[in-house]
C-alpha cells in the first residue's frame, strides 16, 4: 500500500508524477488522491509542506535454505518528497476523496523569491 507522511501521519493515498505539467507552468508536479474532505485537504496542503512517500508491502519470510517459512513481514520504504512544496489546485472528486497538485518551484519562482529577498534589504 502507498501512503504519503507528514508531520508525523501517514494517510493512504495513490501518487502519479508529471515530468513536465503542461497545466502548471511545466513544472514538475505529483497528484495525491485521498479519501478526505475538501476542507480538509485546504488545510494539510499548503506551501512548504514536507511530505514523503511511503510503501509498505507484506512480504515472505524464507528460512536460510531459501524456503518460505509461512510467515510474513512488512517490508516499508520512504521516499522524500519536500522537494514538492508547492501547493496548487484540489478537486474535490464527488466520491470521498480528493486530488491534491504538489509542485516543484520553477527557476522563475526561484529568481522571484531572490529578487524579493534582494528588494527587502
Amino acid at each position: 500500500m502507498t501512503y504519503i507522511k507528514t508531520n508525523g501521519t501517514e494517510y493512504q493515498a495513490s501518487i502519479a508524477g508529471r515530468m513536465g505539467d503542461r497545466d502548471w507552468g511545466g513544472r514538475k508536479s505529483k497528484s495525491i488522491t485521498l479519501t478526505m474532505t475538501h476542507a480538509e485537504g485546504v488545510q494539510l496542503f499548503t506551501d512548504g509542506l514536507a511530505w514523503s512517500i511511503v510503501q509498505r508491502d507484506t512480504v515472505p519470510v524464507y528460512d536460510t535454505d531459501g524456503n518460505p517459512t509461512g510467515e510474513t513481514t512488512e517490508q516499508v520504504q520512504e521516499w522524500d518528497n519536500s522537494d514538492y512544496c508547492v501547493a496548487g489546485p484540489i478537486t474535490d472528486n464527488r466520491d470521498g476523496t480528493i486530488t491534491a497538485k504538489m509542485g516543484q518551484k520553477t527557476d522563475s519562482d526561484i529568481l522571484a523569491e531572490l529578487e524579493a529577498a534582494y528588494d527587502a534589504e
